[in-house]
């Protein structure tokens, strides 16, 4: 059975994995979330949506799989999750840093957008939170496996998202290392 990558949470500024994992939120990044309420969301334009995923050679991703979560809590109540589909634009092969002093990691680069029906969830989404019902806005990129390299103990990841379509991709993941955990199937 190959393991789920739940890539990652975020919350606004906070970046939590959900599972053992280490990661690092570039400052560029922390300023440009400062600006991510859900009132500038509510703003984005669903068909500008892109997302990167890398991930070391070695390891594919299962496309049909790939999902944006995009959670709203409210000031009372639990938060709404809707599941975004993303669809697959291209693959590329690239080389990524692990570090300030880091020569690169050879990577496979997968860059999605927002299938039709997840474009229209997040218009959605975005209904709610014109509506001022919102305290607080969360992220999640998820995808399965589709390849590893035989019993991987670890994985580094990166994460990319645009918003704009004249915007720069900015980094929500930069080099994450995330375990795996195996269970025994019985």
């Amino acid at each position: 059975m190959m393991p789920t990558l739940r890539f990652a949470h975020l919350v606004l500024l906070a970046l939590a994995l959900g599972s053992t994992a280490c990661a690092s939120i570039p400052l560029s990044t922390a300023w440009r979330l400062s600006n991510v309420t859900p009132d500038t969301f509510a703003q984005v334009d669903p068909l500008a949506v892109r997302v990167k995923v890398s991930v070391p050679d070695g390891f594919e991703l299962d496309l049909a799989s790939a999902e944006l979560k995009v959670s709203v809590a409210g000031e009372s109540g639990p938060p709404v999750t809707q599941q975004l589909g993303l669809r697959h634009l291209q693959t590329l092969s690239e080389a990524r840093s692990t570090g300030f002093l880091s020569t690169g990691v050879p990577v496979t680069t997968y860059l999605f957008a927002l299938d039709d029906e997840g474009a229209g969830h997040l218009a959605d989404v975005q209904h709610r939170l014109q509506a001022g019902t919102a305290g607080s806005l969360a992220l999640e990129v998820e995808s399965r496996f589709a390849k590893t390299p035989p019993d991987p103990r670890e994985v580094t990841f990166w994460i990319d998202l645009k918003l704009a379509p004249d915007a720069a991709f900015f980094p929500l993941v930069d080099g994450a290392t995330m375990a795996f955990e195996y269970k025994d199937p019985g």
